[in-house]
Order: structure tokens, then sequence, then C-alpha cells
């Protein structure tokens, strides 16, 4: 099983997707919450014919990605009750408060489960959700981290001495010069291959510390289709938060 980002020319838009090879006999075709695109094909199958049904499919998926788009826009503020929608990874979850003996946080079939003893108290809710977003953050940037790592000849090199993850007003993260990787709480909200190209790019300012041609040139060599999964970061998750 392989996943890469690629796109799709359609009239004059370039239309960004998730590329999922598996073993299996067919090809589907995901229209995701939050507008994302993810193509599931069996691994044999040439890009040419992906394309292809791609294009013969956009019709429909234009129409999914509008049926989505008529959910709760993006920039309501949150009351933190029963019923509106929170991001997850670059999936949209309906939030569902309940009376519970024990308080916690869970995703269980497209919702975000909120059990409390004070269902009624949108802010203890809140505490509850932040609470448990900040440990998914912690738990998730550090696997992430793992996985992006071997991208480089010399993980130790490159490795971040600590992670601090920050709620961050105009940044998704940065890495200060003694090597502390410094992560928006909000790129909870990212697809994976949008927290991919985040780590991937302050992972490079380990070795170029400024944006200057040789950095752009090693982003380039490690995550070629940084551009596309650049753009998925700020069209779908910037809007969300």
């Amino acid at each position: 099983m392989s996943k890469e980002v690629r796109s799709i020319a359609y009239g004059d838009q370039e239309i960004p997707f998730v590329l999922d090879r598996r073993a299996r006999k067919t090809l589907a075709i995901n229209v995701l919450p939050d507008g994302g695109l993810e193509v599931v094909a069996p691994e044999q199958t040439t890009y040419e014919k992906i394309e292809e049904v791609l294009l013969r499919r956009m019709p429909w998926i234009q129409r999914q990605k509008a049926d989505f788009g008529r959910l709760e826009q993006p920039w309501t503020a949150r009351s933190y009750l029963s019923g509106e929608t929170h991001w997850y990874r670059g999936r949209q979850y309906r939030l569902k408060v309940e009376l519970g003996l024990a308080q916690g946080v869970k995703l269980s079939r497209g919702r975000l489960l909120v059990s409390t003893h004070t269902p009624g108290r949108p802010e203890r809710t809140k505490e509850l959700v932040d609470s448990w977003r900040r440990q998914r953050a912690k738990v998730v940037f550090a696997e992430r981290l793992e996985a992006v790592l071997p991208l480089f000849e010399d993980q130790q090199a490159v490795r971040p001495t600590s992670t601090i993850i920050r709620q961050l007003s105009k940044r998704w993260g940065s890495m200060t010069r003694d090597g502390r990787l410094i992560l928006n709480l909000d790129l909870l909200n990212a697809s994976t291959p949008a927290i991919d190209y985040v780590l991937i790019h302050e992972l490079c300012h380990r070795v170029e510390h400024h944006h200057g041609r040789a950095f752009w040139e090693l982003l380039e060599r490690k995550l070629p289709d940084w551009r596309v999964r650049k753009d998925m970061l700020e069209t779908t998750v910037r809007s969300s938060t």
C-alpha cells in the first residue's frame, strides 16, 4: 500500500488528490467532508486510466464538493453544543455531547463524542475537547515525525531536540536554531499529507536555516509535490480555524 499526492487539470482548475494504491480489484473515488479528494486504486492501474476515470466522474465530484460546502461554514465560532462540526486530520466530525459517569472524548462513526458530568455547560465541553486535542496532537505529530525522518540520510542530524505544540496565529510551524520544533495545534485539523509537508519543511531547516535557494532545492528533493500539499493545507485547513 502506498500513498502520494497528485493533481489533475480540469478546466482552469488544478485539483489536488491523494492517490492510495492497494491490493484490490476496483477503483474508488472518495470526496472527503473537507472537500479533499481521494482515489483508491489497484496497484497496477496506470495513471492514465486513473486520470480518465477522474475526468469522467468530475461532474459528480464537483456536486459532492458543493454538497459538503453547504455544511456548517468553517469560520463559524464554536459553541461546543451538539450538532456543530469540528475538524480532525482532514475530516469534519459532528459533535455530540452526552451525560456520562466517565468524562472523556472519542471519535466514533463520524462523530466527536464528549461524555461529561455537565452536558449543559459548553465551557466544560470545550475544556474536554481542548485537552483531547492536545493529547492527540502529541501522538499524531510524533508518529508522523518518525514516518518522515527516513527521507533524510542522517536522521539524527535533523531530528528535533524537542517538540513544542502551541496555538499559533500565523504559522504552521517553526524550527529554532537549537533544534526545537514548534508546531501549531491547529495543524491537527490537516490531513496526513499536509501534516507531513509541514514536518518535512521544518526538518529541512535543520540543514538550511533560511529560505534561500539551497533550502528550496533541498525541499524539492525530499518532497517533489510540496506545492500541492501546501495548497491543500492553505485552502482546506486555514479556513477551518
